[in-house]
């Protein structure tokens, strides 16, 4: 038996059915401002010569958010801003810098597109970007090395590490102007000396271009040269334990004001610690102009600069004050000085790639090290973009690889245009983070927590942020930490 309903009963009832009717019928709307990933942020491990232009720096990382790299835009402040992530099938793993050629940035990656390395290019807003050749493994050659060279003629010059006749390597030439990819050498260790070549080329005054590789018949790396139409090959020089120009030379090689030829060894010399060596191309000599000791750095593995000063300038891995490696000055007649020294706290670590001179300051970026390295190294960070001073004042402007969080258990508070939150898991070091975000979607990691000896955070918040009358943020993380840390970090 049913009770009779009230007429206003009836009325809500109604109401509410027309109120269900309409939402029904209305499609919801909904935006996700931003997915939590354990993925990179602002792409991890730097590699390469950063590329100044427009009073910004373009580079790349080795690793990115879909863990193939990315290429991205630096400002002089150290913002940065990922222009293009690699997938895979348009280039995967980049390691070295890009050449810039009428306002247009031209790399290659060592793997992707047909699984056998790229050739690309971007435009510095990160628009028009494409893949120009696609290596395929065969005659074109596989895994190209080395920054490419925009040479006197206009083209880029290359050389892929496997591929070719006798899959040995190749040097190639790209005509950015119509397209056109050519293969101008193969190289045979039969007949050669050299082959598998890493670095890129250098065009000397005579028109030829020089580069060095690892593999050389009989000596632990070697020097040659070629003419850019492809003849003219000679073997120039061979390193090896017993040569005064070094031991284990196989990077990228820079033409001076003077005209010669200058290149690093990694190991050899006279302190058997590597060398900056000098090659006279008119003669053919290779000589030291200056044997690491210790104090000036040791094993230097990237190509130096011209300062507009004149002198050279350039990185080494190690050595120097704190054994993470120096930026050094080096006159063309030799004498040697340290710029400054890399230590755990300013960024470099080891890995430091080459620099870059614009205006009074020199930049570059480190494979790893950077704000979260640790000091006792059992975290060593992800690479750091650095400017330094003429005088060598360093400062860190951004770290790489600044690794989301998941497991946002916590609800949001909002500050004026922006809300905060906190993760359970991920952030640097596993512990969790807070982060930042507005209506737009923009995502900003404020702090890591570190759990860590010799920090302590606590680890694992999941409480949820408060904010306090005087704007900042308070919590608790799992462990019983307190936590005090506002919009702005205090």
């Amino acid at each position: 038996m049913f009770t009779r309903l009230t007429s206003s009963v009836q009325a809500l009832i109604c109401l509410l059915g027309l109120l269900c009717l309409t939402l029904t019928s209305a499609q919801a709307s909904e935006t996700v401002l931003h997915s939590f990933s354990n993925n990179c942020m602002t792409g991890a491990n730097p590699v390469g010569q950063l590329v100044a232009y427009g009073g910004a720096f373009y580079g790349v990382t080795w690793k990115g958010i879909n863990g193939y790299g990315d290429i991205f835009r630096m400002s002089s402040s150290g913002v940065i801003t990922v222009l293009h992530e690699f997938n895979g099938t348009d280039g995967f793993t980049p390691t070295d810098g890009m050449t810039l050629v009428n306002g247009i940035l031209y790399g290659i990656t060592y793997q992707g597109g047909a699984n056998m390395g790229v050739l690309f290019r971007i435009a510095p807003n990160g628009s028009a970007f494409a893949v120009l050749h696609s290596f395929t493994g065969a005659s074109d050659g596989l895994g190209p090395l080395g920054t490419l060279l925009l040479a006197s003629d206009g083209n880029l010059y290359g050389a892929t590490y496997e591929g070719g006749s006798s899959n040995q390597g190749t040097a190639f030439s790209y005509n950015p102007m119509n397209g056109s990819y050519s293969i101008i050498h193969n190289f045979n260790s039969n007949t050669d000396t050299v082959s598998h070549p890493k670095a890129g080329f250098a065009e000397g005054n005579d028109g030829y271009l020089y580069s060095t590789t690892l593999d050389a018949s009989g000596y632990s790396s070697g020097l040659y040269r070629l003419k850019k139409d492809g003849t003219g090959y000679a073997f120039v020089h061979g390193f090896s334990s017993s040569d005064p120009a070094g031991q284990f030379a196989f990077c990228d090689l820079m033409k001076a004001s003077d005209g010669n030829i200058y290149g690093v060894s990694r190991l050899g010399g006279a302190n058997g610690l590597g060398t900056v060596y000098k090659l006279v191309p008119s003669t053919g000599s290779v000589t030291p102009l200056w044997s690491f000791d210790g104090y000036t750095g040791e094993d230097a593995n990237s190509k130096q600069i011209q300062g507009t000063d004149g002198n050279l300038y350039g990185v080494a891995s190690s050595g120097g004050y704190y054994g993470y490696g120096t930026i050094f000055k080096l006159s063309l007649s030799g004498a040697c000085s340290v710029l400054t020294d890399f230590d755990y706290w300013n960024a470099g670590l080891s890995g430091a790639n080459s620099l870059v001179q614009y205006g009074t300051k020199f930049y570059c970026t480190s494979f790893d090290g950077g704000q979260f390295a640790l000091p006792d190294n059992s975290f060593i960070g992800y690479g750091a973009a650095m400017s330094i001073s003429a005088a060598g004042a360093m400062k860190v402007l951004n770290s790489f690889y600044q690794r989301e969080g998941w497991n946002a258990y916590a609800p949001l508070v909002q500050s004026g245009s922006s809300f905060y939150g906190e993760t359970y898991y991920g952030g640097e070091y596993g512990y969790g983070l807070i982060y930042k975000t507005d209506a737009s979607g923009h995502f900003t990691v404020l702090h890591h927590f570190n759990d860590q000896q010799g920090y302590w955070e606590g680890a694992g918040p999941d409480g949820g942020p408060l904010l306090a009358r005087d704007g900042s943020l308070y919590g608790l993380t799992s462990p019983g930490e307190d936590l005090g840390q506002g919009p702005s970090l205090r």
